[in-house]
């Protein structure tokens, strides 16, 4: 069984699962292309969040200036801001909830 940092993906018509949370940065949006984390949600912008994993600072997201805003704990972030990321706490973009964990949940774990 594995466990560490994992990122729940809840998206409308679609069963949640869960994808380990890489070292480093990962960039999340519509874009195959530029994006490892891909979002196919029309109110997602192609590139639309940064999430870092640092041993030092901890996790962070940063909107990256999308057009429809991200949602942390409910509030709007500012853009180009890093903002820390706990445990439990969902962030919303579009209409897709990305939750940070740590281990597995039972959810089929996305590669």
């Amino acid at each position: 069984m594995e466990s560490g940092f994992c990122i729940e993906i809840l998206s409308a018509g679609h069963p949640p699962c869960l994808m380990a949370l890489p070292p480093g940065a990962l960039v999340v949006g519509r874009s195959p292309r530029s994006c490892r984390l891909v979002v196919p949600d029309p109110r997602v912008s192609r590139v639309h969040l940064l999430i870092r994993r640092d041993a030092n600072r901890g996790i962070t997201i940063i909107d990256l200036y999308s057009a429809n805003g991200t949602l942390l704990a409910g509030r709007p972030l500012p853009p180009g801001i890093a903002f820390h990321w706990l445990i439990d706490q969902p962030v919303k973009i579009g209409g897709t909830a990305l939750v940070l964990r740590y281990g597995l949940a039972g959810y089929p774990v996305a590669r």
